[in-house]
């Protein structure tokens, strides 16, 4: 009898050894419920950490995204300011052509071949400035705008539709799209009841 009692606790010990460490016997439920719930709360904590992670490498992301897209408009806008720039100075040689164009008396004596050599380069300079998408700002009889016009002076008209109206351009204004490069300096005039 003996044996067959220690076969049946040889036959127990195999049955722990064989399940492990997850055999609960029935007295420690208790306990398992414990361990259950702390690490259902272990999951909970990693599933929040996670968020936070992937929330936090989504926003890295997002900036990322946006700065690259920053950086592309700053570039833009640095070479947009550095043409801006080179044609600003180049303004003074279109003015000395105007200049020289202005006296006729002056420019009708210099040789013809010489005069259409002259004209051409100022046409090629024209033209350059004009591919560039820069415009210029010379009319006279319209009415007087501080963002394209700098009042030099002010002549009296008699007519009350000339008031504030540009009547004369003395030197011509330059604009790229809605960016004034120069205004134009002009003579406005002034009604005078």
């Amino acid at each position: 009898m003996s044996r067959k009692k220690n076969a049946k606790i040889d036959k127990d010990e195999e049955i722990i050894h064989t399940v492990g460490d997850d055999f609960v016997p029935e007295d420690d439920i208790a306990g398992a419920s414990e361990k259950l719930k702390k690490i259902q709360k272990k999951l909970k904590e990693c599933e929040k950490e996670r968020q936070e992670y992937l929330d936090g490498w989504q926003r890295a992301r997002a900036d990322l995204v946006n700065r690259e897209r920053d950086v592309g408009v700053e570039k833009e806008h640095a070479i947009t300011r550095a043409q801006e720039s080179i044609f600003i100075k180049l303004l003074p040689i279109l003015d000395s052509f105007d200049m020289a164009f202005s006296h006729k008396e002056a420019w009708e004596k210099i040789d013809q071949n010489w005069r259409a050599g002259i004209e051409q380069i100022y046409a090629q300079a024209v033209r350059v400035f004009r591919e560039a998408g820069i415009a210029v700002i010379d009319e006279s009889g319209v009415p007087f705008d501080a963002h394209l016009h700098e009042p030099i002076e002010t002549e009296t008209v008699s007519d009350r539709k000339k008031d504030w109206y540009v009547l004369k351009v003395v030197q011509k204004g330059y604009r790229k799209g809605t960016h004034v490069l120069r205004a134009a300096r002009v003579i406005i005039g002034k009604f005078n009841a």
